[in-house]
């Protein structure tokens, strides 16, 4: 299989992020920095110069030739998470961008649930079959298909109540963003 190499457009990733220590340093009030919290967006064009300025200084564009998808990647020191993603959302469409989708992990399939808690696909299989553990897994996003997701935003809680596991709780700012956006598309084509 050959990786196909994503494209930078505008400043690269090392400069943004020093750029993105500049400003906090520069912009920080109190005692000690913010947190930087670093998320992409699936935007439905490449930004041009005047966009990238908008955006910059935290920000870096990637290309993927493989799906023609572009991707904002956005590193941001912020308090609250929640805010600070609805806020790029808003400037990236009040700039003339659309906003379709944000990055997540939350689409998994049983070996990549099994991969993260140390346990066999066939294990997971026999969760989400009720035939061992305690029941009620998550039901799969689409079931019935050959390969089956799960969002882990369900799993995750499932596994630490039901099960005992002790994984760290993940905030799921980003999955309601990006169903969020979704949502959003959804309706204009209802109208």
């Amino acid at each position: 299989m050959t990786a196909h190499p994503q494209r930078s457009v505008g400043t690269g990733p090392a400069d943004t992020h020093e750029q993105a220590r500049k400003l906090l340093r520069a912009t920080v009030p109190g005692p000690g920095p913010r947190p930087v919290r670093r998320f992409a967006l699936v935007v439905d064009q490449l930004p041009d110069v005047t966009q990238m300025r908008a955006l910059a200084p935290a920000v870096s564009v990637r290309w993927d030739p493989r799906t023609a998808t572009v991707l904002l990647w956005f590193d941001r020191p912020t308090e609250s998470f929640s805010e600070a993603v609805a806020a790029v959302i808003r400037s990236v469409d009040r700039i003339g961008l659309r906003a379709l989708r944000v990055v997540t992990s939350d689409w998994v399939t049983a070996a990549e649930i099994a991969h993260r808690v140390g346990r066999s696909r066939e294990t997971v299989r026999l969760w989400a079959a009720a035939r061992i553990g305690p029941g009620g897994f998550p039901p799969p996003l689409n079931p019935g298909s050959a390969t089956m997701y799960w969002s882990w935003a369900e799993v995750l809680p499932w596994l630490r109540t039901r099960m005992n596991f002790d994984l760290p709780d993940e905030e799921p700012t980003l999955v309601a963003a990006d169903l969020t956006l979704r949502l959003r598309e959804l309706t204009q084509r209802l109208r």
